[in-house]
């Protein structure tokens, strides 16, 4: 019963382990997404104000051309004050688009960094877990055996993984003999 929770317990952890990794990786896909994304969005952005700013300095360039021409062409000041208006507008929102993209980025990077907190606290936890697994697993030892028996992964060539029945008979009482009060049931934390 005891080493069916026990393997439960280990299931448990490791299904855990296995969406915790899940979550990772999901998170890293999205991160990767928003980023390529926002990349493109910015080059897109990036692409259209190179575009207007060399439009605005095409229009520069022909508001010298006319305002040269102004004595001549004085009717057509107030139009062309109005194109580079324009210009400026356009030029402004797409600052403010660069700005809302960096807003953006910055925003992902600081959920990025709050994820990676996460999991080290889940890991620190599934660590903590770990070790009192791995205490209880001990303590039921001590209770059932009376002592702490040598496992097959850790025991060296000079290890004793078996009792001789003279160590056997002394170590495990029998219905004849009285239990003793010798300390070898498990604590409980």
């Amino acid at each position: 019963m005891v080493a069916e929770e026990v393997g439960n317990l280990a299931k448990m952890s490791g299904t855990a382990a296995k969406e915790i990794h899940s979550l990772i990786d999901d998170s890293q896909k999205k991160v990767v997404e928003i980023t390529q994304g926002l990349r493109e969005r910015l080059d897109r952005t990036v692409e259209a104000s190179f575009g207007r700013i060399h439009d605005g300095m095409s229009i520069s360039d022909r508001c010298d051309t006319i305002l040269q021409e102004v004595v001549s062409y004085t009717s057509n000041v107030e139009g062309l004050m109005v194109n580079i208006a324009q210009a400026a507008r356009e030029q402004s929102e797409g600052v403010r688009n660069i700005t809302i993209a960096m807003s953006e980025l910055d925003t992902v990077i600081h959920s990025n960094s709050e994820m990676a907190q996460e999991t080290l606290r889940c890991s620190q936890d599934m660590t903590q877990v770990a070790f009192q697994l791995q205490d209880c697993t001990t303590n039921l030892e001590q209770g059932v055996f009376g002592k702490v028996q040598p496992r097959s992964d850790t025991a060296g060539p000079d290890d004793k993984t078996t009792n001789s029945p003279e160590e056997s008979s002394q170590d495990h009482p029998t219905d004849d003999d009285e239990p003793s009060d010798s300390g070898n049931l498990p604590r409980t934390a």
